[in-house]
């Protein structure tokens, strides 16, 4: 943890009225808490990932990185291993992912960061006949989460590599309608709130978006305030590492902490 996200983390402590479900009078988010969120079925994939996970983990070998996401373009050679560590999603969170898909039963997913592919089996393996389209900006990171995808037989999944800022909205020409969206690709501002706004003129009344490392940095707790106060947006639930919003016009606009 920085200092800032450390500060945020006991802020959200503090401010969090909402344990496991109590004190919150939303049926809608008292279901999604208690079924989903808290949920402790353990899904029949949740293994295999893990086990793709561990191999990472052991995986010694360098490939080349591309990296568009911290304001400017590098390339560097790094360790499979220390991509996995550092940069793929977090069990809890991928396992959460997963729940999610499940309740939700999307007919498209967007994924804005697909790494080496863990949160993309994650997104895939919940509901397989959903369409997963994936977006890497790091040529090498694809190729592996394109093999992972093939491996694990999820067939109704394309990985598109480029710079967000260009495969997007090209990207977005081929969606009817996102009904999830997982944003884990950029973490300054000004694109996540970009990439926010040209997806949510594909966002549809059942859609869910999901962000990532909502308080990493105060641009990125700036992009989450400025995201749940967004007119469109009616629920919001924070769960620090996370943020996901639902755009359902029957809620009355709230914004929860809940704590997890």
């Amino acid at each position: 943890m920085n200092l800032h996200s450390t500060i945020e983390y006991f802020k959200y402590c503090f401010l969090s009225a909402y344990w496991r479900g109590h004190r919150i009078h939303s049926p809608f988010v008292f279901n999604l808490v208690s079924e989903v969120i808290n949920c402790q079925h353990p899904f029949y994939h949740f293994e295999t990932i893990e086990q793709y996970r561990q191999q990472l983990l052991h995986t010694q070998q360098n490939i080349k990185c591309s990296d568009f996401g911290a304001g400017n373009h590098r390339n560097e050679q790094k360790k499979i291993s220390n991509i996995a560590k550092r940069s793929a999603v977090q069990r809890e969170y991928g396992q959460l992912l997963s729940r999610l898909v499940h309740q939700s039963k999307p007919s498209t997913i967007l994924e804005l960061g697909s790494s080496l592919g863990i949160g993309s089996l994650y997104l895939n393996m919940a509901h397989p006949s959903a369409r997963l389209v994936t977006l890497e900006g790091c040529p090498s990171c694809a190729e592996k989460a394109r093999q992972a995808l093939n491996k694990h037989n999820c067939n109704n999944s394309s990985v598109i590599v480029g710079n967000f800022d260009q495969t997007l909205a090209q990207t977005l020409e081929t969606i009817d309608c996102i009904d999830f969206a997982w944003f884990d690709g950029n973490h300054r501002i000004e694109p996540t709130l970009r990439y926010f706004e040209q997806c949510l003129a594909k966002a549809g009344n059942h859609s869910v978006f999901v962000f990532d490392d909502i308080h990493w940095s105060k641009q990125m707790s700036l992009a989450w305030q400025t995201i749940v106060q967004h007119p469109r947006i009616t629920i919001s639930i924070d769960l620090y590492q996370i943020g996901i919003v639902f755009f359902r016009t029957e809620c009355q606009k709230q914004n929860f902490r809940v704590r997890w």
